[in-house]
């Protein structure tokens, strides 16, 4: 009898299921990645936009209508969102908002809008009519999914520091 090259029914049945099943596995593995690597990325750009608002302040940017700067700074609004500010003589500037849909941002001054603003010492202080209560504590920025929660620390000196993601409450 003549051999047969190839594979049976069942040789093929069994290889798809343990491709099926792999495949179950690793669905929600790169749903979870992503969902985390979508928060990153949204941090990554806020911390950007936060050393942006002190080297403009620190090295005296001028205002985009040519004025000069007396402060910019971050302007952190109630719809999860922040935009980039700067407070010029004579006029002040407002950069276009930035969100992530699924994306909660919230900050410890508990009212909203909340602005951070650096001066040409680099010091940050948090804009008082905003957020008076927070003193000399450190401001903290929380930017959350349904999943994971990532903390920015700024001092008062305008250092910032990241708490890497914790599963959320």
């Amino acid at each position: 009898m003549p051999k047969k090259n190839g594979f049976t029914i069942v040789e093929i049945l069994i290889t798809i299921t343990i491709i099926g099943i792999l495949t179950l596995i690793a669905i929600p593995n790169f749903r979870k990645f992503n969902k985390e690597q979508l928060l990153r990325n949204f941090a990554t750009d806020l911390i950007y936009n936060l050393r942006k608002a002190q080297i403009n302040a620190q090295s005296g940017v001028k205002c985009p209508d040519g004025n000069p700067s007396v402060t910019w700074g971050i302007n952190f609004l109630a719809n999860s969102s922040y935009e980039l500010i700067a407070t010029c003589e004579g006029s002040n500037y407002t950069g276009n908002a930035v969100s992530t849909p699924n994306i909660t941002l919230s900050t410890n001054c508990g009212a909203y809008p909340s602005v951070l603003k650096f001066n040409q010492n680099g010091v940050i202080y948090p804009d008082s009519s905003s957020c008076p209560s927070l003193g000399n504590q450190i401001f903290a920025v929380t930017l959350s999914d349904s999943t994971k929660n990532y903390i920015l620390n700024i001092d008062k000196g305008g250092a910032i520091y990241e708490n890497m993601p914790s599963p959320s409450p």
